[in-house]
């Protein structure tokens, strides 16, 4: 009798932890505390009870970090060793025009058809290192991009590549910008003020004493001091 029932529990105790297996936690044996079948139910629920606890806690950690993920305005790209596409974020999605049930599980190159970020992604995980890099993207739009790949390592090993790529398009758009003004401003103030240092020279020479000449130069000085004047005011209004 007592050998039949000791068959019986453990026939419970298996079939609970098959069922823990196929991933029901809610598994919990009631046994007769006595002996050490009664021991074992009890240390195999409290073992149940906490990996249920830190399942969910490691559920909770991973909602959190795919709410940050999803958040974030750069884009995300985790790769495994052969470059396959583990995940991305929404803001990869958009970038590159791809979607997230399609790209996963295929090669970079298969989702998005750019050697240079590719080649990218293939030495971080051929030597191991930290690679940051600016890199122009034509298709499916224009844009310029910073890429932060880091490797991704497991137990020493390299087994992936996580890359973070910032937009900085309107970055470079705005130096550009600044470039160009400043080089437009520097022409603008230069001619006239290489017009009136010539009139001063000239004056200086001895056309002061022609009057004549001397009054038409002193026009044409105060004419371009009139223009650098109105250009000063609006670099100040700008």
């Amino acid at each position: 009798m007592i050998l039949f029932k000791s068959k019986y529990y453990l026939k419970e105790i298996i079939y609970s932890l098959r069922s823990i297996a196929k991933g029901d936690l809610e598994q919990k044996i009631s046994l007769p505390n006595k002996g050490e079948i009664g021991a074992l139910a009890e240390a195999f629920n409290q073992a149940v009870a906490g990996f249920k606890q830190r399942a969910g806690l490691l559920e909770r950690q991973v909602a959190m970090m795919q709410s940050m993920l999803d958040s974030m305005l750069e884009a995300v790209i985790a790769l495994d060793c052969d470059t396959r596409i583990i995940m991305l974020n929404p803001s990869a999605e958009r970038i590159f025009a791809i979607g997230k049930q399609d790209a996963e599980g295929k090669f970079f190159l298969e989702a998005v058809r750019n050697n240079e970020i590719a080649g990218i992604f293939g030495e971080v995980i051929k030597n191991g290192s930290l690679v940051s890099r600016e890199v122009s993207l034509v298709w499916p739009m224009q844009k310029t991009f910073q890429i932060n790949a880091s490797p991704i390592t497991d137990a020493g090993k390299i087994s992936g590549c996580l890359a973070v790529i910032h937009d900085i398009t309107e970055i470079r758009r705005l130096e550009r910008m600044r470039s160009d003004f400043v080089a437009n401003v520097s022409h603008e103030l230069k001619t006239p003020l290489t017009s009136v240092k010539g009139f001063v020279e000239t004056l200086l020479e001895g056309a002061l004493d022609d009057k004549e000449n001397a009054r038409s130069f002193l026009k044409i000085i105060k004419e371009h001091t009139d223009r650098l004047d109105n250009m000063i005011n609006d670099l100040l209004d700008l």
